[in-house]
């Protein structure tokens, strides 16, 4: 965060030259290693946390968000700072062969056009902050993409070398025709090519050279134009030439019936995806062959409500042992009883097994057994599945989904919603007594019980005409430049767990499934090793032992912590026993699986109650005490040429550690700490029956002043 803050403002106003961005690298990585070779890939590191990642700060990424922010500032579209009109001159200038015979003052905006500048060679005379720019905004896929626009965000479009224009059909801009409308008309824009082929179906127009129409009128007297008929018709076949999605003549402005929706209702907006200006339409980590076909019109009924042909149906989704690796997935669909549609559905592995996902797939299946020609009713207890795809919907394409769990099915569900009619969602308060949800309940219950089936795959191909990609330009923020740019990379490095990872959290979730009797997922597990009850060192600790990353010779980590005869560990575990057995519990001894994932453990599971203060305390303690095992064990070795502690010594450190813990946890109640705080009843449960003299304090013994010994 140091160097990201501190270099932030001379990266963004002047660039990073490469030996710093190198030098600034290895320091950063100098501070998360040390002197020692790295064991963990560093794609890892930088990654956003979750699966074992750390969350470093990679200063290429950062410098290239930095970028994305610039090029932003280059395709605003509307209000363009000077400097951009500039850069757009000087692009041109940098022109390549292959860009054919098209004029330098008919190149304006290059991602507007077909035409590339050279941003490489002897030959270049790009400015490397410009061609630095122009490189990162194509490395990501920058490019005009929508699902619908608007005819007035057409006719922005530039005529000459057309971006969507078709390449096999391009015309010469070199014609007579093409000159003339060049110089004389002034046709620059999608918009004036219009005007101009309009002239060709003006009532008075005439096929003859004498023509007296107003166009060709205008035209000859104050255009100066010789041939007015044969500029109107390049002008057309100009028009011609460009996809029906990017003509306007050929597109529908017109607004579907969208009629006020019933009270708790939500209706989908088909109009989702639609953009009115050229800056909206600018979208960037884009991949895949983007559409130039029309996007359907929603299929709305015209006509009277009772003519209407409405489908009812309530959706459900379930999740039988949710966050545990055996977790199962399923989906109901109830239409009423008896009827031969109701279905329920095993969530399929390729997609995330839980309940939202249940939710989703819910939905995704009835609106694909919807019959063609009915608008559809579903009523839901999901407000995730109903708010995503509609309040939040816009959003959520604005930002191309960045970060954002089971993306997949969303974007496969919102196609489907585009081809389909009238959707309309409504939120029913589950397990209330509502026939349809209730029905939907038990089918979504009984198909995460089913065995997988192929029939129930929701994975499939999205049409290109109803898919988007990408984020849009105009909402894109540096923060959410670098997520995406992050996520990228992982995806290309097409990352696996690293072996000794793999092999380390398998043996976590064999021995935390021996306590629990259940099995945590990977997700689950790196979430508990970052608990706010560890403090930073004991987070890092965990971490390297999870990814099996500490260099000890032919020893390993399970050995130090439960196995080492050397004076130290066992004589800790005793110790630690004898305070937890103090409170009334009874004591477990941990392995390594469960001192990873001691943030998992439910301590009183067998009685069937919560016991929040008994999970604290044995956070606290098994941590702790894994901790100072480590400590002194790098001590012995390290420092004292591996004499043994004594058993004098070993007690007073643990005993030291665990008073500096409580004494910790007793200043944490401080009121000045605000937000940071830690509620005085959360210490009190925590410590209740650990502490020495107990029977002496006062209730709340967590405001004495001096020394405090609890044990």
């Amino acid at each position: 965060m140091v160097v990201g803050g501190r270099t932030q403002y001379l990266a963004r106003v002047q660039g990073m030259p490469k030996q710093v961005k190198d030098s600034l690298r290895k320091r950063i990585w100098k501070f998360f290693w040390g002197d020692k070779k790295n064991p963990v890939r560093e794609e890892i590191i930088f990654a956003q946390p979750g699966k074992g990642e750390q969350g470093v700060l990679d200063i290429r990424s950062r410098n290239e968000a930095i970028q994305i922010m610039w090029v932003k500032e280059y395709l605003k579209l509307t209000d363009r700072p000077l400097w951009a009109c500039f850069a757009d001159r000087i692009l041109a200038l940098n022109k390549r062969k292959c860009n054919g015979t098209l004029p330098t003052e008919l190149k304006g905006n290059m991602f507007l056009q077909t035409w590339r500048p050279k941003l490489n060679g002897p030959t270049n005379r790009c400015p490397k902050d410009l061609k630095t720019m122009i490189a990162t905004a194509l490395k990501y896929g920058t490019r005009l993409e929508a699902i619908k626009i608007t005819r007035d965000a057409a006719r922005e479009m530039p005529i000459w070398a057309h971006a969507r224009e078709n390449a096999k059909l391009r015309m010469a801009t070199t014609s007579n025709a093409s000159i003339c409308l060049r110089t004389k008309h002034r046709m620059r824009l999608v918009g004036d090519a219009e005007k101009i082929a309009n002239h060709l179906t003006h009532p008075q127009h005439r096929r003859s050279k004498r023509c007296g129409c107003p166009g060709c009128a205008e035209a000859k007297n104050i255009q100066g134009c010789t041939h007015p008929k044969e500029c109107f018709k390049r002008a057309r076949q100009l028009l011609d030439n460009l996809p029906a999605k990017w003509d306007p003549r050929k597109i529908n402005d017109r607004v579907n019936r969208e009629d006020e929706p019933q009270q708790g209702w939500k209706t989908f907006n088909h109009r989702s995806g639609e953009v009115d200006n050229l800056e909206d339409a600018m979208r960037i980590f884009t991949n895949g062959h983007v559409s130039d076909e029309q996007a359907p019109e929603g299929n709305n009924q015209e006509g009277a409500d009772e003519l209407r042909r409405i489908t009812k149906v309530a959706t459900d989704g379930s999740c039988l042992r949710a966050t545990t690796r055996e977790a199962t997935a399923g989906a109901g669909i109830f239409y009423a009883p008896g009827d031969e549609r109701n279905m329920s559905i095993r969530v399929p592995n390729t997609f995330a097994q839980t309940n939202q996902t249940g939710e989703m797939v819910a939905i995704l299946a009835a609106i694909k057994n919807n019959n063609p020609g009915s608008d559809i009713e579903i009523e839901s207890d999901s407000k995730y599945a109903i708010e995503t795809l509609t309040k939040n919907l816009a959003n959520l394409e604005d930002t191309g989904y960045i970060g954002k769990a089971n993306k997949e099915l969303i974007q496969i569900t919102v196609a489907k919603l585009r081809t389909n009619n009238r959707t309309s969602l409504k939120w029913v308060k589950g397990h209330n007594g509502h026939a349809g949800n209730e029905a939907a309940d038990r089918l979504a219950d009984e198909g995460a019980k089913k065995p997988l089936n192929e029939r129930d795959e929701m994975n499939e191909e999205i049409p290109a005409r109803v898919k988007l990609t990408g984020a849009k330009l105009s909402k894109m923020t540096q923060s959410l430049a670098y997520k995406a740019i992050r996520e990228i990379a992982l995806q290309a490095t097409m990352r696996k767990n690293r072996e000794r990872t793999a092999k380390m959290i398998d043996t976590i979730q064999n021995h935390v499934e021996e306590v629990t009797e259940e099995t945590p997922t990977e997700e689950r597990i790196w979430k508990a090793i970052r608990n706010n009850d560890f403090s930073r060192q004991i987070r890092y600790y965990l971490w390297m032992v999870a990814h099996d990353a500490y260099c000890i010779g032919t020893l390993n980590m399970s050995h130090i912590l439960s196995r080492c005869e050397t004076p130290g560990q066992e004589q800790i575990w005793e110790l630690a026993k004898e305070l937890w057995t103090k409170t009334g519990r009874t004591w477990t001894q941990p392995w390594i699986g469960n001192i990873i994932a001691c943030a998992l453990t439910k301590t009183n599971k067998e009685k069937g109650e919560r016991d929040p203060g008994g999970d604290r305390l044995w956070r606290i303690l098994i941590s702790e005490s894994a901790y100072l095992i480590w400590k002194l064990r790098c001590e012995r070795v390290i420092q004292n040429e591996n004499a043994s502690f004594t058993t004098q010594e070993v007690t007073n450190r643990w005993i030291a550690t665990m008073n500096a813990r409580l004494d910790l946890d007793r200043e944490m109640t401080n009121e000045c700490l605000g937000k940071h705080k830690i509620r005085t009843k959360v210490v009190l449960q925590t410590w209740k029956g650990a502490l020495d003299g107990e029977e002496n304090l006062p209730r709340n013994w967590t405001k004495l002043n001096g020394v405090f010994s609890g044990y």
